[in-house]
């Protein structure tokens, strides 16, 4: 075969052509795009990694489509308002989600991961510098978060910068490290600890809450009633987000009452 190269027509070997195919198909897995492009191919493959065969089994689910079918109406009416699908995140929140649903147990350490890989996958509306109050209010893909102001529950989208504690936190991406929070006079003040006053500008410590009273007390232990993670001591509110009361609990293993089971049904 000949092929034109600088302007001369040159024979083109078996050998040549190989090389050829190899440089064509190494170009076009670089062009690969993401593996899951739309949000009806997230939610499904987000289905099926939260119907492995532990958690069909012991959600007693009819069988894996019908598992599959509802779990991805689930995910597809739970996508955060005014957000847009992050098709570069959908690929690591799948394979978190499939690591913590493989044997129908959840633990606390699995939950966080599976809110940390999931985090980017719907962007919010807000550019750099953009006004937020959480962290879904910014584009998250872009690895921007909600970053308060000195002693507010309003900030901006920023790229943060990790403050220690005791130092300045005036700059708008300056955000204090945990157990600390960015007080009134524009540093990292620490966070308010057992029986201390507290409000939305005065935070209570990671395993604290503020009280209706204003003061921090102990989170709620497994068994009490919640509405979200944030007020339990172990960090799960279980059935939060699904319109029924939540429970806080250590871990959550899967059995046919349990709110993600009845919605998998």
């Amino acid at each position: 075969m000949n092929i034109l190269i600088g302007g001369r027509r040159r024979a083109l070997t078996t050998g040549g052509l190989l090389t050829m195919g190899v440089v064509l198909s190494l170009g076009a897995c670089v062009a690969a795009g993401p593996k899951y492009p739309f949000i009806n191919d997230f939610c499904e493959a987000r289905a099926s990694a939260e119907c492995s065969n532990a958690v069909v089994l012991a959600c007693a689910v009819q069988d894996m489509s019908t598992c599959i079918t509802n779990r991805q109406q689930v995910c597809l009416t739970s996508v955060p308002p005014n957000t847009v699908y992050n098709p570069n995140a959908g690929e690591g929140c799948v394979d978190e989600v499939m690591s913590a649903y493989a044997d129908a147990e959840i633990t606390m350490t699995e939950s966080q991961e599976i809110n940390d890989a999931c985090l980017p996958v719907f962007n919010g509306p807000g550019a750099k510098g953009a006004a937020c109050q959480m962290d879904i209010d910014c584009q998250v893909g872009a690895m921007l978060r909600c970053v308060l102001a000195p002693s507010s529950t309003q900030g901006t989208c920023q790229i943060p910068q990790i403050v220690m504690g005791g130092y300045s936190c005036a700059l708008p991406n300056q955000q204090c490290i945990d157990g600390f929070h960015c007080g009134a006079t524009a540093n990292c003040d620490v966070d308010a600890i057992l029986g201390q006053a507290c409000d939305a500008n005065d935070p209570c410590g990671d395993t604290l809450a503020c009280a209706a009273s204003g003061t921090c007390e102990s989170k709620s232990p497994d068994g009490t009633a919640c509405t979200t993670d944030d007020e339990c001591a172990n960090g799960i509110c279980n059935g939060a987000g699904t319109g029924m009361a939540g429970l806080c609990v250590s871990e959550i293993t899967l059995s046919p009452t349990e709110p993600f089971c009845i919605a998998s049904r």
